[in-house]
């Protein structure tokens, strides 16, 4: 009798165990789109020696920590040098930090100004490449550089070498050119 409410025991513990993976693979599955953590009017500052070098904020950032990325939704951000003036602002609708490599990909109504070259790019498509210091756009989508003089140039295949201030366009541009009137 023992030895049959034994056998009765084991076997009721294996039924219980299922070999039916699925709910677990669901919920791996679901963990890849589940954000980590979601701000709302969020701002985030980097500051060096009591001075701000960087602030973004955006309406809303969602990250995801399996996939690495943070989106996020009307981003403005400001950049200052050591003495903490503005040397550089913009907006974005819609942007993706890839925080393994902090490229940055943004969307819609993009609109950067650099103080200190005195001129804007205008676009709706941008990828940052971080590393090499790489801007550049889609080859289909219009890209558009302004200086404050009146000079612009419009085209796609937007490429520039933020560092060595080198920009081209692979594909049809126009624009026009005002000469500086300090002779």
């Amino acid at each position: 009798m023992r030895r049959f409410l034994s056998i009765i025991l084991i076997l009721t513990l294996f039924a219980a165990c299922s070999l039916d993976y699925e709910q677990a693979m669901i919920a791996d599955e679901l963990a890849e789109d589940v954000p980590e953590t979601v701000l709302i009017d969020f701002t985030h500052s980097i500051i060096k020696d009591g001075t701000p070098m960087f602030i973004i904020s955006a309406e809303k950032a969602t990250s995801y920590a399996e996939s690495k990325k943070t989106f996020m939704k009307a981003v403005i951000f400001k950049q200052y040098n050591s003495e903490g003036e503005l040397v550089a602002e913009g907006k974005a609708d819609n942007a993706v930090l890839y925080s393994a490599t902090e490229n940055v990909e943004l969307e819609q109504n993009i609109y950067f100004y650099s103080v200190s070259e005195e001129s804007a790019i205008e676009a709706d498509y941008l990828y940052w490449d971080n590393e090499e210091g790489i801007l550049q756009g889609h080859d289909r989508d219009s890209v558009t550089v302004r200086q404050d003089s009146g000079t612009y140039i419009r085209g796609s295949g937007f490429y520039a070498e933020l560092y060595a201030k080198n920009i081209r366009f692979r594909g049809a541009s126009s624009g026009r050119w005002v000469e500086d009137e300090e002779d």
